[in-house]
């Protein structure tokens, strides 16, 4: 028996099926580990608890399979992790836990769950997080299972008394030094994969919290506070993913990585001094980087950066919060091009204020930056963004939007600007990809960043998947 099982859930059970049907592992995606269950896993087996991860995404479970699993590990405690992007696929499996292992007592955490602590109640469970977890849910497996604990002392817990919701104080771990790394051992690490990268792939992160505010984010809501971790503690754990599991190439999570230059700085002369051979990749923003230190960074290993531009004009940018120039953007994918640093951007149609000159403005600007890759999205509407709050003063969403989607009577809200509609913002997506993908100018950049039999076999591969998923789907 294991004291907990961790699941983490795909977005839906039907494409797991589809998936795991036509066994393709591969497309314009990537699949990393679940950083937040394997820390939280980490935390119980430091404290004697035995746990088990569930990657139900990674391995394209299906319900049935996540239920042989639990049946085999036979927990008395279940966590779910949940997105707004899940809601679906966790409402799905928790009813179907409750009906098979009605004594299983399961425990919800993750973001939707942090700007929605009501879920816990809509779902009939009793407890949940906001927030990080690292020591309240081991506060809380000790009450289970071995003694009682004050709830109410609990960090972070949503739980019920008598019916009514109580939701404590969130935590913030200070010091990320001494939280316990990723229990990686408890994932399957083979699984994990990017179609830009060849040999075993792992994520980690420098730090937590985000001080920006873009409106389109939930991020600000869960939470704030910015911590960072030690160069000296960073270079253990990539010591540690390279000697023992590895692995060849490390994602750096954190929302701002290059936030402190001076952190990045001393990270980067460390991995040199030490001679660890190791590529990376991380996101940032194009105003917090500057030529001396992507110098720094790529002779550090660092072949990978992604940047959301989010939107082609300027003043569209401001309107979300996301106060960055034209220029800045520019001058950081000129530099990166230049030193030799692979670039992803993000963009996304459906802002408040968008034009349909805008939208087209968005379209030469991707093209105009010329990054390596460019993903164009449709911006959703995510609980706790100050878009929520926007939308629902224009009428276009309600409170009721993510119990609609997560019973299936309505889509995820996306967010509509005044005098456009789903199927214009759904026609510049495809529009986008066309355009940025097939021009002759990308075509014959890739041509030239050629340089390895590895590369042009990679190269390949991106070209026949972009062209199938983003182009022809």
């Amino acid at each position: 028996m294991t004291d907990f099982v961790f699941i983490n859930p795909p977005y839906s059970y039907t494409d797991n099926i589809k998936t795991k049907t036509k066994k393709r592992n591969e497309g314009f995606y990537v699949n990393y580990p679940h950083l937040g269950l394997a820390y939280l896993a980490a935390s119980l087996e430091k404290n004697g608890f035995s746990a088990k991860i569930i990657e139900a995404s990674a391995s394209f479970l299906t319900e049935d399979e996540i239920m042989q699993q639990i049946k085999e590990e036979a927990p008395p405690l279940v966590g779910i992790t949940v997105t707004t992007m899940t809601l679906r696929a966790v409402y799905a499996l928790i009813q179907k836990i409750k009906q098979e292992f009605p004594k299983i007592i399961i425990i919800l955490g993750g973001a939707h769950i942090s700007v929605e602590p009501e879920l816990i109640k809509k779902l009939g469970l009793q407890f949940g997080f906001i927030g990080e977890a690292d020591h309240g849910l081991v506060q809380l497996c000790k009450h289970i299972l071995r003694e009682k604990q004050d709830l109410s002392q609990i960090k972070g817990l949503i739980y019920l008394k008598d019916g009514e919701l109580v939701v404590n104080e969130r935590d913030a771990t200070p010091n990320l030094d001494a939280i316990t790394f990723p229990a990686r051992h408890l994932l399957p690490n083979e699984k994990y994969f990017s179609p830009v990268i060849n040999g075993l792939i792992t994520s980690m992160v420098t730090s937590r919290g985000c001080p920006f505010n873009c409106i389109y984010c939930s991020r600000p809501s869960v939470g704030k506070i910015c911590r960072f971790r030690s160069a000296e503690n960073i270079i253990e754990e990539i010591i540690e993913v390279k000697n023992k599991f590895k692995v060849k190439y490390i994602n750096f999570e954190d929302d701002t990585f290059t936030m402190r230059k001076e952190n990045v700085t001393k990270l980067c002369n460390l991995i040199i001094e030490k001679g660890i051979k190791i590529k990376w990749g991380c996101q940032t923003r194009a105003n917090l980087v500057d030529e001396k230190l992507l110098k720094l960074m790529h002779k550090s290993g660092c072949i990978k950066i992604s940047f959301g531009v989010e939107a082609g004009s300027e003043r569209v940018r401001y309107v979300l919060n996301k106060k960055i120039h034209d220029d800045a953007f520019r001058q950081a994918f000129k530099w990166c091009r230049k030193i030799g640093i692979e670039t992803t951007s993000f963009f996304m149609f459906g802002h408040p204020t968008e034009t349909l000159d805008d939208l087209e403005r968005t379209i030469s600007f991707a093209c105009e930056l010329s990054p390596t890759y460019a993903l164009f999205n449709i911006t959703y509407i995510l609980p706790g963004s100050p878009l929520f709050a926007y939308a629902q003063k224009e009428g276009l969403v309600s409170n009721a939007a993510w119990e609609d989607y997560m019973y299936s009577r309505k889509p995820l809200p996306v967010y509509i600007p005044h005098g456009l509609s789903k199927e214009i913002l759904e026609n510049f997506q495809k529009k986008a990809f066309r355009r940025f993908y097939l021009s002759p100018k990308y075509i014959i950049q890739r041509i030239f960043d050629l340089s390895t039999y590895f590369n042009l076999q990679n190269k390949i591969k991106i070209a026949f998947v972009v062209i199938k998923d983003l182009i022809l789907s």
